[in-house]
């Protein structure tokens, strides 16, 4: 039960991906409806999103172009 769970979880936040990747300026909302989860489980994932993009440095890098 719990490996569908992960399963369930992992495809959501490719999802999330590939919609910010179309639609940077999507909101949370508009992101939250389209993938099915609450506006909170949303926040959350963008939250996380944001800490591992910081931990792999690719925001400096970015920066520095």
């Amino acid at each position: 039960m719990a490996g569908q769970r992960s399963k369930v979880q992992e495809d959501i936040r490719f999802r999330v991906l590939r919609l910010l990747e179309e639609n940077p300026e999507m909101s949370q909302l508009e992101l939250a409806e389209a993938v099915g989860v609450s506006t909170g489980s949303a926040n959350y994932m963008l939250k996380a999103l944001v800490e591992i993009i910081k931990g792999t440095g690719w925001a400096r890098k970015i920066d520095k172009l």
